[in-house]
């Protein structure tokens, strides 16, 4: 059975959580739509330093409205897939026009977001005041993304912990 993800949500959601288990449990290799819009900009000659300069920086080259087909060119021809970090609705619209499917939204509350991006950010090393300035590039987009959410075929709200969302990805995989 052909198992195709496409994993949406804000930044610090939780897709990449998800996505990990997803692939866990599907044996489906996980393809970072990060990874891949920053190659599409390697070949333009555009580098990217920090993960927060991807998104800006590829709509900047390329057009929002561009977002989809370097996503779709790495993973049209894959039978097991989960994509990890689709962003905006229309880019989670057209991928699901272009390839069979099937996506997921994972919200997550906007201060527990924070709060998780903020710690990995300075556990890795940035000061507080260089974590805020990131924080605020990395949800740039929050607004526009939100609607994402109405484009997905699942939602996974809040959950209280790792063991309970585990238990809402089994159950999806089950439908």
């Amino acid at each position: 059975m052909t198992s195709r993800w496409f994993i949406s949500g804000l930044p610090a959601s939780g897709k990449t959580t998800v996505a990990k288990h997803l692939s866990r449990l599907t044996s489906a290799p996980v393809v970072d739509v990060g990874d891949v819009l920053r190659e599409a900009l390697a070949g333009e000659g555009v580098l990217c330093e920090h993960r927060s300069e991807i998104g800006p920086k590829f709509i900047k080259q390329f057009g929002r409205d561009s977002i989809h087909f370097p996503i779709i060119a790495k993973v049209r021809q894959k039978e097991d897939v989960i994509v990890d970090g689709v962003r905006l609705p229309n880019t989670l619209s057209e991928c699901k026009k272009a390839i069979k499917c099937r996506t997921l939204y994972v919200h997550a509350d906007d201060k527990e977001r924070k709060e998780r991006k903020l710690s990995a950010l300075t556990r890795n090393g940035l000061p507080v005041s260089e974590a805020i300035l990131k924080w605020n590039e990395y949800s740039l987009f929050d607004d526009e993304a939100r609607g994402a959410r109405y484009v997905a075929d699942e939602v996974i709200e809040n959950t209280q912990s790792l063991d309970e969302l585990f238990q809402r990805i089994r159950a999806l995989l089950v439908v």
